[in-house]
């Protein structure tokens, strides 16, 4: 198969801090544009050498927002959303069939794969013990549309997996850091 993707991007943002009852707040924001344009040529089938040329085009808008509450000197809470996307690659869209060895499963791509739009959520307190240090523990929440999954096609011969868009996905979970100086 033959793959390109142009991608052109913009992003403008601001940041603010200001204060509130005595509280140090800081809200920055703003937003990504991206014009994404993939395409894949590839045998129709293993029958029919003809090439078909897979694409996928779409232009987002992806806005991004934090708002950092500074609860001590030391410490601060931090809500945040952003939106992303999920791209497939060029051998999930080529119209192709290949071995893989390790799995022994033949693999397909799928050439009606989409890309995944993802709205994201989290939540994290951080404490600054000294200069060069942190401990923080955060929660975040990730709303896929149009997920991108794998799935596994019985055959004679052995297991075909490919990929497909499934209509909504959900991923959450939690992360603690912690840095020493």
């Amino acid at each position: 198969y033959d793959g390109t993707h142009d991608l052109a991007c913009y992003y403008a943002m601001a940041d603010e801090p200001f204060r509130i009852a005595g509280r140090g707040f800081r809200a920055s924001g703003g937003a990504r544009v991206e014009d994404s344009r993939m395409e894949v040529t590839s045998p129709k089938s293993a029958e029919d050498p003809t090439l078909q040329t897979s694409s996928n085009e779409e232009t987002d808008v992806l806005p991004s927002m934090n708002l950092t509450a500074e609860v001590t000197a030391t410490s601060n809470l931090r809500f945040g959303y952003f939106t992303s996307v999920n791209r497939p690659e060029f051998r999930e869209m080529a119209n192709v069939a290949y071995l893989d060895f390790d799995a022994n499963q033949t693999v397909f791509g799928n050439s009606e794969l989409e890309r995944a739009l993802i709205k994201n959520y989290d939540v994290r307190l951080e404490w600054f013990p000294r200069a060069s240090e942190v401990l923080a523990a955060s929660y975040f929440y990730k709303d896929l549309e149009d997920a991108i999954e794998e799935t596994l096609i019985p055959s004679p011969d052995r297991y075909v997996r490919t990929w497909f868009n499934s209509p909504a996905g959900k991923n959450f979970g939690y992360e603690l850091e912690l840095r020493k100086g």
